[in-house]
């Protein structure tokens, strides 16, 4: 007797029906006005919602002493950490978070350093945290990287989370004074970013190019500069990469990109801790204090300031 094999299928995921409405009225609206859909869905992308503090962020911020930047106008929340014995004297390390987020979600950082002698500054970006409100973009977060190293660098290393990687990878490449950058779990382009948001909420091919001339216009300049594979790092700057291979939010084949294309960046898959998590793994603390200990090779120039 033959047995005819069951063959199991997996049914597709049922999305929520928040999302299927969202996709459908996109692509009806992208159909019909692909330039106006397109620039409201980058004007989407581009939103950002503050959140209340968990206790573990809240709890960092009592350690911090607060600071202002005064950057294009506006009184941007800051905060620094100094470690409690400080006879080492360690130079101090900067960090940016990611979009949508707020310095203090870095508090695992935070307190590694910290920990390890080094004086830590972050800032909170417009629109994000205890900043006020502002046009914000990928160029506004680099703008920042570099206006708090005018203020109050040159720092010993810059770390910046997601798109706050990108904007220290962009920073670097137009004069940040450090010879060390770590991104974790960082996007290389904004143009793949746009892309994958254009797909995910089901616009159309006409509505997603107006998406993409949309971000190049809120960024002020073309996306191809704001490829980190088409930037050239200084001579004598070092690059950390980390990221979790199964990032759901930005593909670790962005980080295995820019790996590829730059000869001194050294990259790290830190295994199952997700987007958000990777900034309390263990083995990233552990990375992170080896690679800013670790000495660089000095560059032939002396440092200046970037425009």
């Amino acid at each position: 007797m033959t047995r005819t094999a069951e063959v199991s299928q997996k049914k597709a995921p049922i999305l929520p029906l928040k999302l299927r409405l969202m996709r459908t009225g996109f692509a009806l609206y992208g159909a019909v006005l692909p330039v106006q859909a397109g620039a409201m869905a980058e004007k989407m992308f581009r939103r950002t919602t503050r959140r209340t503090r968990p206790l573990d962020e809240q709890a960092i911020l009592l350690n911090a002493a607060p600071m202002t930047l005064d950057f294009d106008g506006l009184a941007l929340a800051g905060y620094e950490w100094r470690p409690v014995r400080n006879e080492l004297d360690l130079p101090p390390v900067l960090l940016m978070h990611g979009w949508d987020s707020r310095a203090s979600q870095l508090a695992p950082i935070v307190k590694t350093l910290v920990s390890a002698g080094h004086r830590v500054i972050a800032f909170d970006a417009p629109g994000h945290g205890d900043s006020p409100a502002a046009h914000v973009t990928v160029s506004t977060f680099a703008d920042l990287v570099l206006t708090a190293d005018r203020d109050f660098g040159p720092f010993h290393a810059v770390l910046g989370h997601s798109v706050g990687g990108a904007a220290v990878v962009l920073a670097s490449a137009r004069g940040l004074r450090t010879r060390r950058i770590i991104t974790l779990a960082a996007p290389a382009s904004l143009r793949r970013a746009s892309k994958r948001v254009a797909a995910f909420i089901g616009l159309p091919p006409r509505a997603t190019e107006a998406m993409l001339q949309a971000a190049a216009k809120s960024n002020g300049r073309s996306l191809d500069a704001l490829e980190s594979t088409g930037l050239t790092l200084p001579s004598g700057v070092s690059a950390l990469l980390l990221h979790d291979p199964r990032d759901v939010q930005v593909p670790a084949s962005e980080s295995s990109i820019v790996a590829a294309a730059w000869p001194n960046a050294h990259l790290h898959h830190i295994a199952g801790v997700g987007h958000n998590g990777i900034l309390a793994a263990e083995s990233v603390q552990r990375l992170l204090l080896e690679f800013i200990a670790t000495p660089v090779r000095h560059a032939q120039q002396e440092f200046a300031l970037a425009s």
